[in-house]
């Protein structure tokens, strides 16, 4: 039978009991969860005695590669969560043995939750260990941002089309740039810094700030070197499995045919991936009303395909019903949406 551990908490560590002569073969503890690089075996307590070392006196094994990644993501650096340690050096396979290092069976639950996520850093972490591989993903950067260090907030002094306007900022001294998020506290919406205009008004790719509204900005996020954005370029990573070949151009502009269009495009299921379909609208024909004044056609009031002479309507732009509303037009054909940046990992 194996030993187990009796472990005592004591803050942020924790020490076992004195291990009685447990005989001269090689024995196994296995006890809560505990992260490798804090881990200290020793002969005497209190950090008294000799340091033992892995892979001379002892190995690990059981690691939970979750667990691992979890907590790395958590604390910010590499660590590796095991749970056996098995003593393999026979000079230490008698006699007592005390133990110390970070306890974490407590804290993992959090570990689970977003809250846990409280800097950029650490959920790019996590992200680019769980995405899957060449899995086009729909994210909203403009949160990723909002996980860094807030350069700036404020409340706008009046309104401009297209621009964020502060009389009481100062934009520059802030480190404001292009490419800088910027969020309206007021309704909740997003832009983009394109320029800096000055240390008091910014241009911005969105008109989403009226006048009198809140504001915060932060800056561009970096995604990790195995994430991209789906943009149109070419993958130049050699260490990645897919190097030179191009990327689909789901988000800039130019992703249609009229490079005008400022929006990317929805993903469509098929049974050929990569394939570039424009938007379009369905052929169909239009009926119109004919009030005839003079000339020939169809009768007064009548609906028809007639000549138009005179004293009639022509068919022109989509106006109201009278109950649905102005119809909006533009550019493209689309159904009512919410941008995201689309990423994908690439090794």
């Amino acid at each position: 039978m194996k030993p187990r551990m009796k472990i005592t908490l004591t803050g942020t560590t924790f020490t076992d009991t004195p291990l009685s002569d447990v005989g001269s073969s090689a024995f196994s503890l296995d006890h809560d969860w505990f992260t490798k690089q804090d881990l200290a075996i020793r002969t005497a307590a209190a950090g008294g005695g000799t340091l033992l070392t892995e892979g001379t006196d002892y190995t690990l094994a059981t690691e939970d590669a979750d667990l691992s990644a979890r907590v790395t993501a958590a604390v910010g650096s590499g660590r590796n969560v095991y749970h056996t340690i098995t003593i393999i050096n026979a000079t230490y396979q008698t006699g007592d043995l005390y133990f110390s290092g970070k306890y974490i069976a407590d804290s993992l639950d959090p570990l689970k939750q977003p809250s846990a996520l409280v800097t950029s850093s650490t959920f790019l972490d996590i992200l680019q260990q769980t995405l899957p591989p060449f899995v086009p993903t729909g994210i909203h950067k403009g949160f990723v941002a909002a996980l860094a260090t807030e350069k700036c907030s404020g409340t706008t002094t009046s309104a401009s089309a297209g621009k964020l306007v502060d009389t009481g900022g100062d934009f520059s001294t802030d480190g404001v740039v292009a490419g800088d998020w910027v969020y309206n506290s007021t309704d909740g919406t997003w832009a983009r810094v394109t320029a800096v205009d000055s240390g008091t008004q910014l241009s911005i790719d969105v008109d989403v700030m009226g006048s009198g509204e809140g504001y915060k900005i932060w800056p561009e996020p970096s995604w990790p070197e195995n994430i991209v954005e789906l943009d149109g370029t070419t993958i130049s990573d050699t260490e990645c499995p897919v190097n030179g070949m191009k990327l689909p151009n789901l988000n800039a502009a130019g992703a249609y045919a009229d490079s005008s269009v400022a929006g990317g495009m929805h993903l469509r299921g098929g049974t050929t991936a990569g394939v570039l379909q424009d938007d379009q609208m369905q052929g169909h024909w239009h009926d119109f009303w004919v009030d005839v004044t003079s000339g020939t056609g169809g009768a007064a009031g009548t609906r028809g395909a007639a000549t138009q002479a005179g004293g009639g309507t022509y068919v022109r732009s989509p106006s109201t019903d009278g109950t649905n509303g102005t119809p909006r037009t533009g550019k493209e054909t689309r159904g009512r949406s919410f941008s995201v940046v689309y990423i994908m990992r690439i090794k």
